[in-house]
């Protein structure tokens, strides 16, 4: 029996597409039934799985590994080249970084992207934050950087991963947002279809990552599941943090 290996790929990489796809709408489905119920609460819940979903298998691949270096760089990975793309200017707001500038919040209200790439790193910091030390924005004043998307309601890390894992599984301590990207012009240029980032203007998908790993792809998807659902969420400003909406 003649296997056509070509054809087998292609036929796979078919369903992938169109697994993708239903995947996206189901997690619309379910936003949009809880947007109805106007259970604010129960949405931001739902943001949170999909992020310590990935946050956690991230995590329990580098400590099986040592390292994790095909991670991303989330803060430099696909809005930058979506705005360049587009030609459209993305809103940023600085917070300060003084400590009675920062924007603070409970570490478990929002949901949020690590990036924990080190095996040590992160077996010293479930040593280290604990009930007797736990994190505070004082104390992660010189090491935490969070980007905060706005209407995405999700945070970037670009410093201290690894403490706030840590303070993630601990389920207390206080971080803080560094900075605030509105990223709603973005609406009226692109779309995301479960693959690919889509540029409306050419009906074409945007290239917004170099690296074809697998977790890069997975990252490349969560964030358009967040970008489609920030769509929804963009209507509903009652949703969003006050602390949020004064600085936008």
């Amino acid at each position: 029996m003649r296997y056509d290996y070509k054809n087998m790929i292609l036929g796979n990489k078919r369903r992938k597409k169109i697994n993708n796809e239903a995947i996206l709408q189901a997690h619309l489905s379910n936003v949009k039934k809880l947007i109805k119920k106007e259970d604010w609460n129960a949405i931001r819940k739902y943001l949170k799985i999909l992020s310590n979903e990935y946050n956690f298998k991230v995590a329990k691949y580098c400590l099986e590994h040592q390292y994790y270096n095909d991670l991303p760089d989330l803060n430099y990975f696909i809005f930058p080249t979506l705005s360049k793309e587009t030609k459209t200017d993305i809103n940023k707001f600085y917070t300060g970084s003084e400590s009675n500038q920062i924007l603070s919040y409970n570490n478990t209200n929002l949901p949020i992207l690590l990036r924990p790439w080190n095996k040590s790193r992160i077996l010293n910091n479930l040593i280290s934050i604990n009930q007797s030390n736990v994190l505070s924005s004082k104390k992660g004043l010189h090491n935490i950087y969070n980007n905060y998307l706005f209407p995405l309601d999700l945070i970037l890390c670009g410093g201290g991963n690894h403490s706030q894992l840590s303070a993630l599984l601990e389920n207390e301590g206080e971080s803080f947002i560094s900075m605030i990207f509105d990223i709603r012009p973005l609406y009226d240029k692109v779309r995301f279809d479960g693959n690919d980032f889509i540029s409306l203007e050419r009906n074409k998908p945007i290239e917004v990552i170099l690296s074809k790993t697998d977790i890069a792809l997975e990252t490349k998807y969560l964030i358009g599941i967040y970008f489609e659902i920030g769509r929804l969420l963009m209507k509903h400003t009652e949703y969003f943090p006050n602390f949020i909406l004064e600085n936008i």
